[in-house]
């Protein structure tokens, strides 16, 4: 799929995500040039499933070089953290969202077996193969809503030996269907990190030694309520199949060291806002309608990113000059590649008997 300028949506909340950075800290903006980067860089992710700046400069038409996004993906001062947070205050401003809960879960990503700058990359136990295979983890923080739900936070993941040994029987359960028996326990008790009282609910599964905790602020819950409260965590587990397969985290091009692990995570989380706010999602979500998926949204995008190349062409002065600029872009980004699978051009040297050894094969087969 092609485009030759960034999506309406997206450069719309774009700029409400730049308002709103400078409504929360006034001597603070994004530019010009940063504003058009992150629509650029939101709308290549939509369309191509990945972060990749090669991949963005081909269907962007070369729009925006491969080496210049890249250098502001590294170098532009742009405010990395400040953006999530904005991001999610737009959010939650637009749908009236005043309460929730959160949960956390974790996904992996796969990797090549040598890693040396990818951050936190270690061996991780492969669920469908049974072996194991070198990757990232990353634990995210969502929040639940009556309305929607949304990506609040993320953390790069170190592996515990002792959360993994509960992990692997937990999972186990699962696949077996089995009921497991729990107690619980409760208490309002001050809480000396939180600096006040708090409901303190205890669970410890049959057959283990130690209790977990889960810590609620609101004092009025039964204790039931709030553990099975903690259940919805596995809505985490659909955002996380969406991620994966239309916004960019699943396919990303791995970038190194901390900040590109980050700045990346942060890039495809952003497009996941402008999805919850793209105006069919939010014309669904406020009249109570099934929201539309991840899927059918990056459909029509592609479709509106088509009509837009097709609008350019129609609308210019000349039409057919402007058609074939187009394929003369298209045909040096998408160069055709030799094939190595073929035996064609390839040096074999002699494949056949060499007469001096012949006898020497007959004696072997005496």
């Amino acid at each position: 799929m092609l485009f030759t300028k960034p999506l309406p949506f997206i450069s719309k909340f774009i700029d409400e995500l730049n308002q709103g950075i400078q409504e929360l800290r006034p001597n603070r903006k994004l530019s010009k040039t940063q504003c058009w980067w992150l629509s650029f860089c939101l709308t290549g992710i939509l369309l191509s499933n990945s972060v990749c700046w090669a991949e963005f400069e081909r269907i962007g038409l070369g729009g925006y070089k491969q080496a210049a996004l890249s250098w502001m993906f590294r170098h532009s001062k742009i405010f990395w953290l400040l953006l999530l947070h904005i991001s999610i205050i737009l959010v939650l401003r637009h749908y009236g969202i005043t309460e929730g809960e959160l949960a956390g879960d974790d996904t992996d990503k796969k990797h090549a077996k040598v890693t040396t700058r990818i951050y936190k990359a270690y061996k991780i136990f492969d669920k469908k193969t049974g072996g194991y295979f070198n990757g990232q983890t990353v634990v995210l923080l969502y929040l639940i809503t009556p309305k929607i739900s949304l990506p609040v936070g993320f953390r790069f993941y170190e592996p515990d030996p002792v959360m993994r040994q509960w992990k692997k029987n937990d999972e186990k359960l699962k696949k077996q269907g089995k009921e497991v028996k729990v107690m619980l326990g409760s208490a309002r008790l001050h809480v000396k990190a939180h600096a006040q009282k708090r409901f303190v609910v205890a669970l410890k599964y049959e057959g283990e030694e130690d209790y977990r905790y889960l810590v609620a602020s609101d004092m009025s819950w039964r204790a039931v309520d709030i553990a099975s409260a903690y259940t919805l965590r596995w809505l985490v587990e659909v955002f996380f199949e969406d991620w994966k397969l239309y916004e960019g985290w699943g396919r990303f091009a791995p970038q190194f060291d901390e900040e590109g692990s980050s700045r990346s995570l942060t890039l495809s989380l952003l497009l996941d806002y402008a999805l919850l706010l793209h105006p069919e999602q939010s014309a669904r979500v406020e009249n109570n309608l099934p929201a539309c998926t991840v899927g059918s949204l990056k459909q029509k995008s592609r479709m509106d990113g088509l009509v837009d190349v097709i609008r350019g062409i129609v609308d210019a002065d000349d039409p057919h000059q402007k058609l074939d600029e187009i394929i003369a872009v298209a045909k040096r980004l998408f160069p055709l590649r030799d094939s190595s699978k073929h035996m064609n051009d390839r040096d074999l040297d002699r494949l056949e008997p060499t007469p001096a050894l012949v006898y020497r094969a007959k004696a072997c087969m005496s």
